[in-house]
């Protein structure tokens, strides 16, 4: 795996009546002869493979040079922007856009690395030893609430409501052709909104998003292109008890969208990779109702390891006990550790952490160091806000190729 990664920054703002968004994050460890002065990031114009990690023939976009803190901190955040892809893209492995490199003063470049589309990466392990790895074992990237997506539209994202409400830039499509492989989601019946024919949306606490068949067909988009086996896990069902049949509603409107791929409930858990390439059932849809546990084609829930923290060091504090019970074996089961800051209704009044944008600024380089430094091997299932801010999923696809080669 190389010693450096690009990601895209969560923060977003208006700017002498400007969007500035989706700056290019820049990490590194491990680099051959530490920092030296003079050593630079620079970052260049991706043309092609031939060409990737070659500063000849390479045009450069931008350049920084690095100094004492920016080496402390492993970290730089560069001016430039990563676009925003296009519908339906990104289903081929490929740099997006850039490539950025370590470069020692005389112009050697000692790491490299771009961000690249994963929308294959578990098929491609498929001749190894994953394929008898039970699912729940694997190191799967994750998204918190990944239905809650929306672009940045200017001074209206940055309402109170919205600004705590939205946790990803990416819709589902773009998460999962990134490399996620499981989606928190949160379901809402809504049969008294203006359009009657459409009654459950996705949303995130009072914020309602869209409705929910537009995020069922990103999915079942990405699921027909691909050989991968994808985690829907409805976390949250809300407002169904309001009238009788919803439950089954829902479940009938799932199966409707999904039904050629879900897998059997009594597969379990302890169900291997290959036990689910080889039936062609690889969407695994969970629904977080003990009232409903027993339907045929939906799952219990994966549990969140969630610990309702609003400090970087709350964060690290539990997700270390939950790594000790890891250790322990107690956590023999589909969980998921959800790394991200959940703001109180204090926070949200005065607006502490100026929204969710700004509290995954502050954890997502954490995440990624904790999880690459002390806990790579237990890893599971791991779940950010705005997560291409963090290299989980470089991080997961090489440790799922060093537990199972």
């Amino acid at each position: 795996m190389p010693n450096l990664s690009v990601g895209v920054g969560s923060l977003a703002r208006v700017v002498d009546g400007q969007i500035q968004e989706r700056q290019l994050e820049i990490s590194w460890w491990s680099i051959d002869g530490g920092y030296q002065e003079g050593d630079q990031i620079v970052l260049y114009q991706y043309v092609s493979e031939t060409s990737f990690c070659q500063s000849m023939g390479s045009a450069v976009i931008e350049q920084t040079t690095i100094d004492a803190e920016m080496a402390n901190a492993s970290w730089v955040r560069l001016n430039s922007s990563m676009p925003h892809w296009v519908a339906g893209d990104l289903i081929d492995e490929r740099c997006q856009y850039y490539w950025a490199a370590y470069v020692r003063l005389g112009g050697q470049i000692v790491a490299c690395n771009c961000l690249r589309a994963r929308p294959n990466w578990m098929a491609d392990l498929k001749d190894s030893g994953i394929s008898a790895a039970k699912l729940r074992e694997l190191y799967l990237p994750g998204t918190h609430d990944a239905a809650a997506y929306e672009r940045y539209a200017g001074l209206s994202s940055d309402q109170i409501n919205t600004k705590y409400a939205i946790t990803q830039d990416e819709d589902l499509f773009h998460q999962l052709s990134f490399g996620v492989r499981y989606l928190d989601m949160r379901i809402i019946f809504s049969p008294n909104l203006p359009n009657a024919d459409v009654r459950f949306y996705t949303h995130h606490g009072s914020y309602i998003l869209r409705p929910l068949v537009n995020d069922t067909a990103l999915v079942r988009e990405f699921i027909s292109r691909t050989e991968e086996i994808v985690i829907f896990d409805i976390h949250g069902v809300d407002n169904l008890d309001q009238e009788p049949g919803a439950h089954q509603e829902l479940q009938d409107l799932l199966y409707q969208e999904f039904g050629q791929w879900m897998a059997p409930a009594d597969m379990t858990w302890e169900a291997t990779l290959n036990d689910f390439w080889s039936s062609g059932k690889r969407l695994i849809v969970t629904y977080n109702d003990p009232n409903q546990v027993g339907a045929p084609y939906f799952w219990p829930a994966v549990k969140h390891q969630w610990g309702n923290v609003n400090t970087v060091q709350d964060l690290e504090s539990y997700l270390t006990g939950v790594m000790e019970n890891a250790t322990q074996g107690q956590l023999e089961f589909a969980w998921s550790a959800m790394s991200e800051l959940t703001p109180n209704s204090l926070d949200v009044m005065t607006d502490r952490l100026d929204g969710l944008r700004n509290a995954a600024d502050l954890v997502n380089r954490n995440v990624t160091n904790w999880f690459r430094d002390r806990w790579s091997e237990l890893a599971t299932i791991v779940s950010l806000d705005f997560f291409l801010g963090g290299n989980i999923v470089d991080l997961a696809i090489a440790e799922n190729q060093r537990r199972y080669p």
